[in-house]
């Protein structure tokens, strides 16, 4: 009966490290691509929004979460910049 465990932690352990990898991607393109991503930047912010929104329930994975939060942080900020948004100190 140990061996189907830790097969199965094995295997589990693979796909977040697989998943790890595909965001980190995602995360690397959407700072390289910076404002050329302009043009679907919302349905972009809505997918990386729902994943949040996901993950939230069950925070497990701290990296995973870091990527998530950085490649909609980045989102963010190449889209104001485009915009052309500004914030004033009060």
């Amino acid at each position: 009966m140990c061996v189907p465990v830790v097969k199965q932690n094995t295997y589990q352990a693979r796909n977040i490290d697989i998943i790890i990898i595909i965001i980190k991607g995602a995360m690397r393109v959407i700072v390289t691509a910076r404002q050329t991503l302009t043009p679907g930047y919302e349905r972009t912010l809505q997918r990386l929004v729902g994943i949040l929104g996901v993950i939230s329930k069950n925070p497990s994975n701290p990296n995973f979460d870091q990527f998530i939060f950085e490649s909609i942080s980045a989102l963010m900020r190449y889209e104001m910049i485009t915009l052309n948004f500004s914030f004033s100190p009060r």
